[in-house]
């Protein structure tokens, strides 16, 4: 995995499911065995289910600090409906809320 850093995927079906620490450790210290440097590894997930923008903001922003994940997927009927308040309100939030963690 660490060669060619292509990642593995991984799924959000139940709302009580998230990215394993072993999972993303891992990822991590395969890039370094690779000579890669870890924080430059895109950790990205496949979010799957209806949430309120609350809900994903919490969840989001939990997921990038403590496991490191910094890219989403967002499956799921695709209209703007569903879009728009991700784009507009979930997004920015998330990225807010994690650059206020990292200045911590």
């Amino acid at each position: 995995m660490g060669e060619l850093q292509r990642g593995q995927a991984a799924g959000c079906p139940r709302r009580n499911f998230s990215p394993r620490r072993s999972w993303t450790t891992r990822t991590g210290e395969s890039a370094g065995a690779a000579g890669r440097d870890p924080s430059r590894t895109n950790r990205v997930y496949n979010l799957v289910g209806d949430r309120s923008t609350t809900q994903r903001v919490d969840l989001l922003t939990s997921w990038s600090v403590e496991h490191g994940m910094n890219g989403y997927i967002f499956s799921g009927p695709v209209d703007e409906s569903a879009l728009r308040p991700i784009i507009e309100k979930v997004a920015p939030a998330v990225r807010e809320a994690v650059a206020k963690e990292h200045r911590r």
